[in-house]
């Protein structure tokens, strides 16, 4: 079962390794898979060029990045909810006020993908030197 799972892990993390360095060029906006009108996922780097971020969002002209939505008088269509960028997490959810629509975004680092799917490949590999070196 484990060498099931370390080879899942392995595949997993040339997975992650791959969207990293694929999402240096691509651009959610432009490129991005939708499973339904209201659900998105996309690849694409936040601000910097080593910052690449899977990003989960609502609308179809991509996700929502932190710009200005209400520049006119009067109340703003939107109330904001979530935080900002944190950790390499960032989460907004745009709560219309009728008659707009809301939309949300969330976008998280692909590091923490690669970090986490090296787990297992990395104690195979210490475990296997072990025991050739004996």
């Amino acid at each position: 079962m484990m060498r099931i799972a370390t080879i899942a892990s392995t595949a997993l993390l040339a997975a992650a390794i791959a969207l990293l360095i694929v999402g240096l060029w691509l651009d959610p906006e432009d490129h991005h898979l939708s499973l339904n009108s209201d659900f998105h996922v996309g690849v694409g780097t936040r601000r910097q060029p080593w910052d690449v971020r899977i990003m989960f969002f609502s609308d179809d002209l991509g996700p929502y990045r932190g710009s200005v939505l209400w520049l006119n008088g009067g109340p703003p269509p939107y109330k904001m909810v979530g935080f900002g960028d944190a950790y390499g997490i960032y989460f907004r959810w745009a709560r219309g006020r009728p008659p707009f629509t809301s939309f949300w975004t969330l976008a998280v680092s692909l590091w923490y993908a690669v970090v986490l799917y090296a787990a297992l490949p990395m104690v195979w590999w210490i475990r296997h030197r072990r025991g050739a070196s004996v």
